[in-house]
């Protein structure tokens, strides 16, 4: 997947959570809502500072992580194994990208 180079990006933060080098795998300049999750969507290659061990991070914009119900299921998820599919290692809410989610 092509990437664009991170001066392309000027209000993409330096650091999110523990993750750093932040490379968007999609185009920033256009917004499209996600089939699944009906809010926009964005992709990025991270490197996590201590393990310096590349991610993906699907970030949902202005999404709040505060409700039970999807703290189960997110929780389920984590626990989901398959060699067709992406785990899930974590989740987490950041103001970083200054889009009012809670921290």
């Amino acid at each position: 997947m092509a990437q664009l180079p991170p001066d392309q990006c000027p209000d993409l933060p330096r650091e999110v959570d523990f993750y750093h080098e932040l490379v968007p795998l999609d185009n920033p300049q256009v917004q499209l809502k996600s089939n699944i999750f009906g809010y926009v969507t964005s992709v990025y290659k991270a490197t996590h500072c201590k393990s310096g061990i590349q991610y993906c991070l699907y970030r949902i914009h202005s999404y709040r992580l505060n409700n039970v119900k999807v703290t189960q299921i997110v929780d389920m998820w984590k626990k989901l194994q398959h060699s067709g599919l992406v785990q899930l290692r974590e989740v987490f809410t950041t103001k970083v990208f200054g889009d009012n989610c809670e921290s």
